[in-house]
């Protein structure tokens, strides 16, 4: 599963804020009484873009970070990148400069990592 809500997607639904905000709240709530986490933890990391989008900081990087600890724990090297991707981005435009660069290498570490994994599978 790839993450549907990139930082640039979650800004365009900013236009639409409040329906987005339903949204991901309610499938975040339905996500957890399935007790799917993979799937709680997509639904949480948009959540957390909209809401920092928002303005809301503050609950938005609680947010991405919980979804990062539920990605790493499941192993969802994809959803971490982007979660790592999204957080450094936040970071970075809140003046975290130092986080901000150690998230970004995160991000393009694991990237390169299932790009180089894709291409020896293709082999």
């Amino acid at each position: 599963m790839s993450c549907p809500c990139s930082w640039g997607a979650c800004t365009a639904w900013a236009a639409e804020s409040d329906r987005a905000m339903r949204v991901h709240e309610h499938a975040l709530g339905i996500f957890e009484t399935l007790g799917d986490r993979h799937c709680g933890a997509y639904a949480m990391h948009n959540l957390g873009g909209l809401q920092v989008v928002n303005g809301d900081r503050s609950h938005g990087s609680d947010q991405l970070e919980r979804s990062l600890a539920i990605f790493q724990q499941l192993g969802d090297r994809s959803g971490e990148a982007a979660t790592f991707q999204t957080l450094g981005e936040l970071y970075r435009s809140a003046g975290r400069t130092t986080l901000a660069q150690e998230y970004l290498h995160h991000a393009h570490t694991l990237r390169r990592d299932l790009r180089e994994g894709a291409g020896a599978c293709a082999r």
